[in-house]
């Protein structure tokens, strides 16, 4: 087999497994402030409550549960089966109000490509011990179904990574995870429709609380939602992997 041959297979077999892996959609909030779904050009479109008042501040989303009502979502092509992944960063400040009781705030979910049908919500919620606060998943409900073990910080990052399983109808939480066999926990699964959108959700809460979000990735993998700046872009995947390749094979065609 030729050094261009092998180089070119070589490289087609790395770009195929680089697209199953890339992002279905994703979103840094690097707008001007203001509300979401004019300062993003209509990437964001409003599905219910009153527009304008979800907002962008400091390059992040700004879901506060005390400014009105809201529900913007970005639209993607549309998914009927496999597994889809979602991963926000956010932290939640102190000064954003306190968590207590049954209060549970959902914040992001997936959507079905039209109408109202929500699937693998997460949810802020109340404490389970000394903490601030928790997290908690459901796959269709506005309670979690079930809640993190490990009480979260104030004005501290973390990443929540949800799978919503569209054939079992199951949804999957982890807490800045690192591999997807990290510690999770499940919502309950209930039969599930086409995916089309993600979501951000505030609303009139009892506690006021705020969450602000730095990132949105969507993609059909948990790599692709986790390691997204290990990925690299195709073009230098392929040149890279033309320049090793081509040095690797010449240098053993001289040994001989």
């Amino acid at each position: 087999m030729t050094l261009l041959r092998s180089t070119a297979l070589l490289a087609a077999a790395l770009l195929t497994s680089h697209a199953h892996a890339m992002l279905v959609a994703s979103d840094d909030f690097s707008y001007p402030n203001g509300a979401l779904t004019t300062v993003s050009g209509g990437t964001w479109t409003t599905h219910s409550g009153t527009s304008g008042t979800l907002a962008v501040s400091g390059g992040q989303a700004v879901v506060s549960q005390d400014s009105g009502s809201e529900d913007a979502s970005l639209t993607f092509a549309t998914v009927s089966s496999g597994s889809l992944y979602y991963a926000v960063d956010f932290s939640i400040p102190s000064s954003g109000g306190a968590f207590s009781g049954s209060d549970f705030e959902y914040f992001a979910h997936f959507m079905a490509p039209t109408g109202s049908t929500f699937r693998g919500r997460v949810d802020a919620v109340a404490p389970n011990g000394g903490g601030d606060f928790s997290l908690g998943i459901a796959t269709e409900d506005s309670a979690a179904d079930s809640v993190w073990a490990t009480d979260l910080s104030f004005d501290t990052s973390y990443t929540a990574v949800v799978e919503l399983n569209i054939d079992d109808g199951g949804a999957t939480l982890w807490v800045d995870p690192t591999s997807e066999s990290d510690t999770s926990i499940d919502g309950e699964s209930a039969a599930l429709p086409s995916i089309g959108r993600f979501a951000l959700r505030q609303s009139n809460s009892s506690s006021d609380e705020t969450i602000l979000v730095d990132a949105v990735r969507i993609g059909t993998t948990f790599d692709s939602v986790v390691s997204v700046a290990a990925i690299p872009e195709p073009t230098s995947m392929f040149f890279g992997t033309l320049l090793a390749t081509g040095v690797s094979i010449s240098a053993a065609r001289r040994k001989r």
